[in-house]
């Protein structure tokens, strides 16, 4: 796979930092499936998903698919933050509508500051 997270606990939360190119669904799916193992082996539900040296180069109906299979994992009660590259924002900004009106805790950002302070607040928005 030539896309790859490196895992930090943070005490309160995860924090993923992405490298490498995501170019296939399937790169997708095992990346989704590395978050979930994480989030359950560490016990914690608050993710920061660092996706800024990342590249994101796969089709749209392939991340629709990936969202769709995650909404289900997602209901476990995980508030998610992912930090993205100005350009995958401009790209990827409706992902974050459809995990919010499905009831997702989900924000995407492109300041690591910004989605810290929204991850750690009270409301699970």
């Amino acid at each position: 796979m030539s896309h790859a997270y490196e895992v930090q606990e943070k005490g309160d939360y995860l924090l993923l930092t992405a490298s490498g190119v995501v170019e296939t669904s399937e790169d997708l799916m095992a990346a989704g499936r590395m978050i979930m193992k994480e989030v359950i082996r560490q016990k914690c539900l608050r993710l920061i998903i660092d996706n800024r040296s990342a590249v994101i180069d796969i089709e749209t109906q392939d991340l629709i698919a990936y969202t769709e299979s995650m909404l289900k994992k997602a209901r476990v009660g995980v508030k998610v933050a992912v930090v993205h590259s100005l350009e995958n924002l401009s790209k990827l900004f409706w992902i974050e509508t459809i995990l919010q009106n499905r009831s997702i805790s989900y924000r995407q950002f492109s300041a690591i500051d910004e989605a810290k302070q929204w991850l750690l607040s009270a409301t699970w928005d």
